[in-house]
């Protein structure tokens, strides 16, 4: 799920702007099926670490999504509508959190519609990234989107915990459906792995 748009006034009453997501939301709302490639950069405060990883991403209606890396290969995470998990080649195991619901890009930028948290909205030529910041769930405290203006489809989505922890997704090649393929979406445990229920 970082979005610059035209400058606005911090000081600015959201209930009199217009939501500078509405382009991407309307987007995503017409949308059965959207699909392209990401590339995930994950850093860490305290120990200055880095891990770049990538792959295919899948989102589906209504909160529907994977995440099929290639790098690490055979990694994938997911939400099926029932399941959320992680299949992990390195231990052979497909993890499936049991108090875990749906956090894809899709579930995330329904719960910011009417958001009165942008804190800055900017346009590049044919982008416009917003941010916002707050309580946004899930221990988040800032979120960065971007979209392009001509057909308000996602290239950034990039997260901050309260740790000063970030998750940035660059996305390419995106585009959308009107066909939803819900079932290539359905957790698949590779011959061998061992499911482990996680409570966290």
């Amino acid at each position: 799920m970082t979005m610059l748009l035209v400058l606005l006034s911090l000081h600015l009453s959201a209930d009199t702007l217009p939501n500078p997501l509405s382009p991407l939301l309307a987007k995503l709302e017409g949308a059965s099926m959207m699909s392209g490639r990401f590339v995930r950069t994950d850093r860490w405060a305290l120990t200055l670490e880095e891990e770049t990883t990538r792959g295919v991403f899948s989102l589906c209606e209504p909160d529907l999504f994977l995440l099929d890396y290639s790098q690490p290969e055979g990694r994938r995470t997911g939400y099926d509508g029932s399941r959320l998990y992680t299949v992990e080649p390195e231990s052979e195991q497909v993890v499936v959190f049991s108090s875990g619901g749906p956090g894809s890009f899709l579930h995330r930028m329904r719960s910011y519609a009417d958001s009165g948290r942008v804190t800055a909205v900017e346009t590049r030529g044919d982008s416009m990234e917003v941010t916002l910041e707050g309580d946004l769930g899930k221990s988040l405290r800032r979120i960065e989107v971007g979209f392009f203006l001509g057909d308000s489809l996602p290239y950034l989505f990039a997260s901050t915990d309260a740790n000063g922890n970030t998750t940035t997704y660059r996305l390419e090649g995106v585009h959308t459906s009107s066909h939803p393929d819900p079932e290539s979406l359905e957790m698949v445990v590779p011959e061998g792995f061992e499911v482990v229920v996680s409570e966290g």
